[in-house]
């Protein structure tokens, strides 16, 4: 999972060296857990999948716990991204629904740009959107995952 020109045409995946997340050992609904590398730099959603069109949920580790937040859910469509769902939550880590000020959880659609990486203008309130009522499943769930404060157990 890595950052635009990740994915090879050639190889027919990314390359390893390429990577910017990790999966974590554990699945939601089906669907990988990964984990920013410790390098924030990056982009904390991988612009390309390994698969073709996954649903992915990345989160980052806090330093100081140890503990794993979900804090995106990324969906793809022929290796590219083309949807985030940014989770919010409250002090008690409930979740914050979307408001008319674009404010709370939201979605963002993502689109291939005239130099052919994948991207979106960054706070553009046109696109910004309630998440969908088929996504909320997926989302409780993720809401209970960061409850439960698991640690991150896996590595490079």
């Amino acid at each position: 999972m890595g950052g635009n020109g990740s994915f090879s045409k050639i190889v027919g995946k990314e390359l390893s060296n390429q990577h910017t997340h990790w999966e974590y050992d554990e699945r939601i609904m089906g669907h990988k857990i990964l984990v920013l590398e410790d390098d924030m730099s990056h982009i904390k959603t991988p612009m390309n999948s390994h698969s073709e069109n996954p649903i992915y949920l990345c989160g980052k580790v806090d330093k100081t716990s140890g503990t794993i937040t979900i804090e995106t859910i990324a969906k793809y469509e022929k290796h590219k991204l083309i949807e985030t769902i940014d989770i919010e939550v409250d002090k008690n880590g409930n979740f914050v629904e979307y408001s008319s000020d674009g404010k709370g959880s939201h979605s963002h659609k993502w689109f291939i740009k005239e130099d052919g990486t994948i991207g979106r203008k960054s706070h553009d309130k046109s696109n910004t959107f309630p998440i969908s009522m088929s996504d909320m499943e997926l989302v409780n769930k993720v809401v209970e995952f960061n409850k439960e404060g698991k640690k991150w157990t896996s590595g490079k």
